[in-house]
């Protein structure tokens, strides 16, 4: 079964690698080319008359322009507070009844209008091109009201995985029904460039091709929008629910952008991972020595330390964990190829809280509702349950 599960994961890989070329062929597309004498694609100066420099499908930063974006998404920023992570502004969020859901629940369509704006200025014009990507999309599927005076639910914030993001696809991976059940109300947030927030230019063949991409300077700005449209989130339902045990659910990328959230707030009362990353620079140099992805990084001088300096900000590794180990928890396949098990356990072992291994992949996830329950449980066992 985890042979089967493997050999699913290793067939997309080739799939990904395309869909990671697409998104450095979009770093040259006009709509996100700076004016001459302005900025290039990554928001790094161009001289007065010259050209500004186009990234075509396949190519790479240099490892001095790394070093140059590393410089300036890591100078003052590795703390907190972080100003890479500000408190975002007010921004009401906007509910408009949808349909009935699972358990009785009752569905809301959520939107904010985003406050983000990119940490360096030298990417902020081809970032907020994107106007799309500009409002924060949520589903809320919320149980009726308690009795008058009971304290709110738990809510449950699940975040999804690359290229992913429908609400429909989010209520099945994430089993949005057993956690419904067990007396969670779960809200699925979409990642920047993705579901509703991807640019209706490149949203047909394309979707979540330009987060993350070989684009750096506008996948550092992304992780730092997520976290800001999170944050919002959070504030706006806490609004709405008053004192709520409000906790994160990461699938993948978005385990990544789970842990990442946990480290760099006090948002959330739990936070947990399935099948996270852990390193974005592992994920684009872990194709194999012979890939062109690889070999187009050695050629121009990149290596993974390289990357990991330059996407140190929003690494989770970066940061100690903000909450005790008993409000954190890890699931992962052994089976998967995607984000191989090194991405799971380096987390682990950063956290140094407990986990559960299911027999699948990351596609695959043939275990995965035991795992939802051992990771139930160990809420129950912290305190936090819905019951």
């Amino acid at each position: 079964m985890t042979e089967a599960a493997a050999a699913l994961d290793r067939n997309v890989i080739r799939l990904t690698e395309r869909r990671m070329a697409q998104g450095r062929a979009a770093s040259s597309s006009a709509p996100l080319r700076a004016a001459p004498g302005a900025t290039d694609a990554d928001g790094l100066a161009q001289p007065a008359g010259e050209r500004p420099q186009q990234h075509a499908a396949g190519s790479w930063h240099t490892r001095e322009r790394l070093a140059e974006l590393g410089h300036v998404y890591s100078h003052g920023t590795l703390c907190l507070p972080s100003p890479f992570y500000p408190a975002p502004e007010d921004s009401p969020l906007v509910a408009s009844r949808g349909g009935r859901g699972p358990c009785g629940s009752q569905i809301w369509e959520l939107t904010q209008a985003s406050t983000y704006q990119p940490y360096w200025s030298g990417a902020r014009d081809s970032y907020l091109r994107f106007r799309e990507n500009l409002t924060s999309h949520a589903r809320w599927w919320r149980l009726p009201r308690r009795a008058e005076g009971a304290s709110p639910r738990p809510v449950l914030v699940l975040v999804h995985g690359w290229r992913a993001g429908a609400h429909w696809l989010s209520e099945r991976v994430f089993e949005v029904s057993y956690w419904l059940h067990h007396g969670f109300d779960v809200v699925a947030f979409q990642l920047p460039f993705h579901g509703q927030r991807a640019p209706d230019a490149v949203a047909g063949g394309a979707r979540g091709a330009l987060f993350p991409s070989g684009n750096l300077a506008r996948t550092n700005e992304a992780f730092g929008h997520a976290i800001h449209d999170l944050r919002m989130l959070a504030a706006g339902l806490r609004r709405e629910l008053g004192p709520v045990n409000l906790g994160a659910l990461g699938m993948s990328l978005g385990g990544y952008t789970a842990a990442l959230w946990a480290a760099v707030t006090d948002d959330l009362a739990f936070a947990m991972t399935i099948t996270p990353a852990s390193s974005i620079a592992k994920l684009m140099l872990a194709r194999g020595q012979s890939s062109a992805l690889t070999r187009r990084a050695r050629e121009a001088g990149v290596d993974e330390a390289a990357l990991d300096a330059a996407f140190a900000v929003h690494s989770p590794l970066s940061w100690a964990p903000r909450l005790p180990a008993e409000r954190l928890f890890v699931i992962a396949g052994h089976g998967d190829r995607i984000t191989p098990a090194e991405h799971a356990q380096a987390l682990i072992d950063h956290w140094r809280c407990s986990s559960h291994w299911f027999a699948g992949g990351h596609l695959a996830q043939v275990g995965r509702h035991g795992a939802l329950r051992a990771a139930r449980l160990h809420l129950r066992a912290s305190g936090i349950s819905g019951e």
